[in-house]
């Protein structure tokens, strides 16, 4: 097609992925790509708008389509799966008891924590949830599909800029900020997009290009940037591992530690938001009383990847950005939690 340009990948999981239909079943779809896709690339605009929502507003509708009560625009970008196999994993196996001091017996499952939702406790185990009698199968770790992607040849830089970091930071399906579904691309011909992964000088030129100091991050109420404090991204990565479960443990560990870093004085609800608040809402058994429908994600971001030397290890990155929260506070919690992750992991690249 005249004016366009082709992109033909492999897309393969790192980690399983709780990703399909309403019916529980787990299968490849292309809106959650199509909007990982649209997360990433606001991450290569935004600079380029200045950070003015509005105008990256008009952009993106401008390249992957609007529709609303005033405008209807059809998307440039199409995104098409090869042939798939659906979901394979339907028992889930073994899961390791990490230290919890919240939890009633000290402990939880290092999968249960990260999946909980897709993943429920039943019979003294870590099982994949029913709903509405439906048993809910995952996508195995390890599956992969073929992903085509047609974009404005005009956009190519931005493009290509996106499509790299959803291979660096990208993640699909339920709890994927947790490190679940999390993905890795990789090129089908010699000649097709080269694909630098995490060691590469180019990933850090990239990431770099995309952050923003953390104070001035949390100037916005949307998530637009990398967080940076001074010269350092804020980016870490765990020791490498045999097996992706590993990292998954440690990254369960991990969250448990920054987050119970924060203690609740008494149960809630709260009448002022309190530094928990600050990292992901809602709590439970802690509401804050004004906050009725009112949900803010985890910005810490979890990734599992598989490095050259065929080791898997944990790639942490914070993407703040500022809701509801009193950015003083912010800007209190924030740096302990880093402080935490600098002690527990090493900042990424080195």
């Amino acid at each position: 097609m005249a004016g366009y340009i082709d992109y033909d990948l492999e897309l393969h999981l790192n980690t399983p992925a709780f990703l399909g239909g309403a019916d529980q079943r787990a299968e490849w779809r292309t809106p959650p790509l199509k909007a990982l896709l649209r997360q990433m690339w606001r991450l290569v605009v935004a600079k380029q708008v200045e950070y003015e929502v509005e105008a990256l507003r008009k952009r993106e509708g401008e390249l992957f389509g609007i529709a609303d009560k005033t405008a209807r625009r059809r998307s440039q970008v199409m995104v098409m799966l090869g042939r798939w196999q659906a979901g394979t994993c339907k028992e889930w196996g073994a899961d390791t008891a990490v230290p919890h001091p919240e939890v009633r017996n000290g402990s939880v499952g290092a999968q249960l924590y990260l999946g909980y939702g897709p993943l429920n406790f039943q019979g003294g185990r870590t099982v994949l949830s029913d709903r509405g009698g439906a048993k809910r199968t995952a996508l195995g770790r390890e599956q992969s599909t073929r992903l085509y992607i047609r974009a404005p040849a005009a956009q190519k830089g931005d493009i290509e800029r996106t499509i790299q970091l959803v291979h660096l930071l990208g993640t699909i399906g339920g709890r994927s900020r947790n490190g679940w579904g999390s993905l890795r691309l990789e090129r089908t011909s010699p000649e097709g997009l080269r694909l630098f992964d995490h060691d590469d000088p180019k990933a850090r030129s990239l990431l770099e290009s995309i952050s923003r100091p953390l104070e001035r991050c949390l100037d916005c109420d949307w998530p637009h940037a990398l967080g940076c404090d001074g010269k350092r991204l804020l980016a870490w990565w765990t020791e490498p591992r045999e097996k992706d479960d590993d990292v998954l443990r440690d990254l369960a560990k991990l969250k448990i530690v920054f987050r119970t870093e924060f203690e609740f004085p008494q149960k809630g609800p709260h009448s002022d938001p309190l530094p928990r608040h600050v990292l992901a809402y809602p709590v439970t058994n802690h509401q804050v009383k004004d906050w009725k429908n009112y949900r803010a994600p985890n910005q810490l971001r979890f990734k599992v990847i598989r490095d050259q030397n065929e080791k898997y290890r944990g790639f942490i990155f914070h993407i703040p950005w500022r809701k509801c929260i009193d950015k003083a506070q912010a800007l209190e919690v924030w740096p302990k939690v880093h402080e935490v992750l600098d002690a527990q992991c090493r900042r990424w690249p080195k």
